[in-house]
């Protein structure tokens, strides 16, 4: 049965007293067993970690050019900035263009059901 020993703060200051008892107990390495692995598998995780590195190193080279590259912005004049709005004002008036008549088209069909579920009578949906 085992018997706990109190802790002595002292032995552990001064070191361990008997050296020839520590040599004479066996060393005994308690590790798990190595994992084998096929070699396609070791050669396949090989090739992977040297992709990765020739992509890191080309992110690199290409975050170092585009910083490099960078110019300052363009600064346009009113005019030019005016011609711009005009476009984009074009564009966004089309666009709502189509979102209102695509509104009506629902609300025609949604008032349609509803009048086809009052009068439980449907005139060819």
């Amino acid at each position: 049965m085992y018997h706990p020993v109190p802790y002595d703060q002292e032995q552990k200051k001064s070191g361990p007293k008997d050296t020839k008892a520590n040599e004479s107990l066996p060393s005994v390495s308690i590790s798990p067993p190595k994992k084998l692995m096929r070699s396609s598998t070791t050669a396949k995780s090989v090739e992977t970690k040297k992709r990765v590195q020739e992509r890191q190193k080309l992110e690199s080279k290409r975050r170092e050019i585009w910083k490099s590259k960078r110019v300052a912005e363009i600064t346009y004049t009113q005019e030019e900035l005016l011609e711009e709005c005009k476009i984009t004002e074009k564009i966004n008036i089309e666009a709502l263009g189509m979102v209102e008549l695509h509104e009506l088209h629902i609300t025609e069909f949604i008032t349609l059901i509803i009048m086809c579920i009052l009068n439980h009578y449907c005139r060819g949906i």
